[in-house]
């Protein structure tokens, strides 16, 4: 595994929240809104209340500076790693028929496909289903349109943690395939403990969203 992915995953994934709130990269809002509040909402959702989780995105905004982070030699690659893993996730969002600009889908793909790599579950039949990942992104919505701070966040504070969410899975897939996978799998879980606020043994994936 080269030295780079080796210093990004520590860096991103040891303590996501606080890594970015440290780097004035991620609002602060957010996870003192989602992290206290381990228990997901599971409340419907009113489709005006649902869309204030939306934003109009611009050019992306964190790669280069999370590059910048890095030495000079090695900021131009690791500027097209994080590039490349926003267009895993706007893929990944376009595939399945979910909105990419949308920190509700943001937060749902980092926790569910962490959750496979934790688990090792890609590719295999135990994977959560299309269902259960609506499910999830309706309580995600929830929990969002019902919390005043995260409500009042701008656009561009909800694109950079939707970067953010999107770049700290795609770190950990990065590792994985480069075949450091029981390091990826621990930095995995540990992202998704973190931000649900329970282990993930305790964590029941159903049609009705994420039960703990």
């Amino acid at each position: 595994m080269s030295a780079l992915l080796v210093f990004a995953v520590g860096q991103i994934m040891s303590n996501p929240g606080q890594w970015y709130i440290k780097n004035q990269m991620y609002s602060t809002r957010v996870f003192n809104g989602l992290v206290a509040n381990s228990m997901l909402g599971k409340k419907p959702v009113a489709p005006a209340a649902a869309k204030r989780t939306q934003f109009k995105a611009v050019a992306p905004l964190l790669p280069k500076l999370l590059a910048s982070k890095f030495e000079a030699g090695k900021r131009e690659q690791a500027e097209r790693l994080f590039v490349s893993h926003l267009n895993l996730y706007r893929e990944t969002a376009r595939k399945d028929g979910f909105p990419a600009d949308d920190l509700a889908y943001a937060l749902e793909y980092f926790v569910v496909n962490n959750y496979h790599l934790a688990k090792d579950l890609m590719g295999t039949g135990g994977m959560i289903t299309m269902p259960q990942e609506r499910a999830i992104y309706r309580q995600f919505q929830g929990l969002l349109a019902g919390n005043a701070a995260a409500t009042k966040l701008t656009d561009r504070e909800k694109q950079q943690a939707t970067e953010m969410l999107a770049i700290g899975f795609g770190m950990n897939y990065s590792v994985f395939q480069s075949g450091a996978k029981e390091q990826a799998r621990a930095s995995a879980r540990q992202g998704v403990e973190k931000l649900v606020g329970a282990p993930l043994e305790k964590m029941l994936f159903t049609e009705t969203g994420i039960e703990l």
